[in-house]
């Protein structure tokens, strides 16, 4: 055990492995910030209410009611959820959604 510790250690092959895959790392990084910059940037607001709480493996998931641009009402579960509960039924929320990517 203690060689192949030393030859991880000294090889040159782990060096470069390490190069590639924190490389890739830091450019799916940079590629997800994008990604969510451009959202926030189109995306347009509304103000929710929080209707229920779902508790699910341990945690509680938000479900949302809010009315888009064109007063139609949407209603969603959270894909995070926390505990203790993060939001209180009732309680307002602000909702950030794409105008062509509402999904009910």
């Amino acid at each position: 055990m203690i060689s192949f510790v030393n030859w991880m250690n000294n090889s040159t092959k782990v060096g470069y492995l390490y190069f590639i895959l924190g490389t890739l790392m830091f450019f799916s990084g940079l590629y997800i910030t994008k990604s969510t910059s451009d959202f926030i940037d189109n995306a347009l607001s509304a103000n929710g209410t929080v209707i229920e709480l779902i508790r699910r493996d341990d945690s509680f998931y938000p479900v949302v009611s809010f009315t888009d641009e064109t007063k139609k009402q949407h209603t969603f579960q959270s894909s995070f959820g926390c505990s203790p509960a993060c939001y209180k039924e009732q309680e307002q929320v602000n909702v950030l959604y794409s105008v062509g990517n509402i999904n009910n």
